[in-house]
């Protein structure tokens, strides 16, 4: 929480006019504001701006030990700060005031120095306090953040949870708006935009962009702004404007319009770490300038980036697992299981959407016999140079998956019959090209591919493999390096 340019605001409870006055003279001359009540119900009113209240015990309205009593019983005025002054001075006031709930008694009259010092040593204690009570609410909602992200395995959900924590993280009244997240690929040396704060504000300000938020990218190598350095060198980076971090792939005019729209004052982007290495860029916006920054902001914002990158990280360990578990290790391609999975999701989608499925089972002719020659890690080779053939001859739609042995599938959404032998024979021109650098009596390896293309209603995975199993024996039986394929669909 940040300390006003002001002491603080001061509530005077008196109906003495002179006392009133003294104390408003003392209390403005050590810069403090004052607005005084000479009745409780007056002073009612007044306790909502109030950040101290300086009470006379005797008032023409009631009981100044009941209202006081009532203020503690408020939930919003329970912290507020309260001096009892009396003009008797008795041990018995002092104890009733502060039974009462006040947090000092001063005895009329009074010394000023020794007022003021009370004052200002209450008002730091109450400032101190809300203080650790926000810094208490960050790292809650910090911790809870971390909850949330640690069980959450998609990556893109992450990215939004963790631009959309932001304002509960840091606070309504901190003036950090939200923030954008863009991740970092090393390979090509860009930032690209990765998720943003979900708030209206924030969705206004970017249709100023020249294009969707999404596509924005930023070169690191030259960096092309901030965001680029800081993925560069590590270091966090400020600035008062926001054309010093999306310039130039957002233009300096779309930065102003958003900068204007937000209220935005400033900006501080921090690199995202996971195990040491730079994953991204975390850029927070604010309405205040980063001068204004504390160092407990900071600090804040600090833990908030290290708390990104962890999530990440374990989004990242969660994905080679999952890899992992549905690939081939050996060849790199889908494995048994994943083959499986996706043929019974594509057949679903299928009869759902009425297109066809096919499907190609594509074995190594004479496999054994290269194994035999030349050997298991020759043979292992083949496999491997044999599924980089077949995976990059396919669509991204299509899925090639080592079946099992020498035997590979390649599964083909929308691909009816008389689509299926071309895409074999282009499978069958590419495994035949295959060379091996480091052995070269082996070349001209061949397969025997056998298809099967079938439409919904009667498709099934099952009679989809059958076929196609079908098919292969035939192109084998027929000499091999061959393509044969069958349709299931049912004849009119």
């Amino acid at each position: 929480m940040r300390e006003s340019s002001m002491p603080g605001r001061i509530l005077v409870v008196d109906d003495d006019a002179r006392v009133a006055d003294v104390l408003t003279a003392l209390l403005q001359i050590a810069g403090y504001e004052v607005e005084v009540a000479t009745t409780l119900a007056a002073a009612r009113s007044a306790l909502p701006r109030a950040d101290l209240m300086i009470l006379d015990l005797v008032l023409p309205d009631g009981s100044a030990l009941d209202f006081c009593r009532q203020v503690r019983a408020t939930p919003e005025l329970a912290r507020l700060p309260i001096i009892v002054l009396s003009g008797h001075g008795t041990p018995s006031d002092r104890t009733r005031g502060l039974e009462a709930g006040a947090d000092d008694y001063v005895a009329k009259p009074f010394d000023g120095e020794e007022l003021l010092q009370r004052v200002h040593t209450l008002l730091h204690t109450r400032r101190i306090e809300a203080e650790l009570r926000e810094r208490t609410r960050q790292l809650s909602a910090l911790r809870h953040l971390t909850t949330i992200l640690v069980n959450t395995v998609e990556v893109s959900e992450v990215a939004q949870r963790v631009a959309n924590a932001v304002p509960e993280v840091f606070g309504a009244d901190s003036g950090i708006l939200g923030g954008v997240l863009c991740a970092l690929d090393e390979a090509q040396r860009e930032l690209t935009f990765f998720g943003m704060t979900d708030i209206p504000i924030l969705r206004e300000a970017t249709a100023h962009l020249d294009q969707p938020a999404r596509l924005f990218q930023a070169r690191c190598d030259p960096p092309e702004n901030l965001l680029g350095q800081v993925a560069r060198d590590g270091l966090a980076r400020e600035a008062v404007h926001l054309a010093d971090f999306i310039s130039p792939p957002a233009s300096p005019t779309a930065a102003e319009q958003i900068e204007r729209h937000l209220g935005m004052r400033g900006g501080v982007a921090m690199p995202v770490r996971a195990q040491g290495k730079r994953t991204g860029v975390f850029l927070f916006l604010s309405t205040r300038p980063p001068t204004a920054l504390e160092p407990a902001e900071r600090e804040l914002m600090r833990d908030f980036v290290d708390t990104i990158g962890i999530a990440l990280e374990n989004v990242r360990l969660y994905a080679e697992a999952a890899h992992l578990m549905i690939t081939d290790s050996l060849t790199g391609v889908a494995n048994r299981r994943r083959f499986d999975q996706v043929l019974e999701e594509e057949i679903s989608r299928a009869r759902r959407l009425d297109y066809p499925v096919g499907l190609l089972l594509i074995d190594i002719d004479r496999f054994k016999e290269y194994n035999d020659r030349h050997g298991h890690q020759a043979g292992d080779r083949i496999l491997q140079a044999v599924a980089q053939a077949l995976r990059t001859s396919v669509r991204r739609t299509d899925l090639i998956a080592r079946y099992g042995g020498e035997e590979f599938t390649a599964i083909l959404p929308g691909t009816p019959v008389a689509g299926l032998r071309a895409v074999g024979e282009k499978l069958r021109q590419a495994v035949r090209a295959v060379r091996l650098n480091d052995l070269p009596e082996i070349a001209g390896v061949t397969v025997s591919i056998g298809g099967a293309a079938g439409t919904p209603p009667d498709l099934s995975a099952d009679a989809l493999v059958r076929a196609a199993d079908m098919a292969q024996y035939l192109a084998k039986r027929a000499g091999g390096d061959r393509v044969h394929v069958v349709d299931t669909s049912p004849r009119p």
